[in-house]
């Protein structure tokens, strides 16, 4: 499970909104005094994202809470991402170069053409699938309440002696 802490805005009824703030990785990268892209991502003010929970924990604005999503989801949306539009650009590349001379097109800005095509349509027809499925498993997860450790814990001791 990939976790993620995350900051109650607003409690409503059931339902609480929390905020996550979206990090890159060039904070804990030890070259990015000396790379660009490190000095792009400190010039950009970070992102944040809102979620919509549904929850009868005991929670109030400002409580800090874990968010989770199961490595798998992660995998399996990176592949319909990733893996299938880039298919979709290698077959279409395959396929264009052996039909389109068939039709007297043998200039290979026609063969460019049509697999940027085919790999864009790949991607629309990706994102078109994930979002009529609107599977819950790529959604997060809410986990937890995170205790504030910094109020007092009152200790009594049962049998003094």
């Amino acid at each position: 499970m990939i976790e993620e802490v995350g900051k109650v805005i607003a409690v409503e009824r059931d339902e609480i909104i929390v905020e996550t703030e979206i990090k890159t990785t060039c904070g804990s990268c030890e070259a990015q005094q000396n790379c660009g892209t490190g000095t792009i991502a400190k010039a950009l003010a970070p992102r944040r994202e809102t979620l919509r929970f549904s929850t009868e924990l005991p929670v109030q604005v400002g409580s800090k809470v874990r968010l989770g999503i199961p490595e798998t989801a992660l995998l399996k949306a990176s592949i319909w991402l990733y893996v299938i539009p880039l298919l979709g650009l290698i077959v279409g590349g395959a396929l264009f170069s052996w039909v389109l001379p068939i039709f007297g097109l043998v200039h290979e800005g026609w063969v460019i053409a049509s697999t940027i095509l085919a790999a864009l349509a790949a991607f629309v027809w990706v994102s078109a699938t994930v979002k009529q499925r609107e599977l819950q498993q790529y959604q997060p997860r809410l986990l937890g309440v995170i205790l504030d450790s910094s109020e007092p814990v009152k200790v009594s001791i049962a049998n003094p002696r």
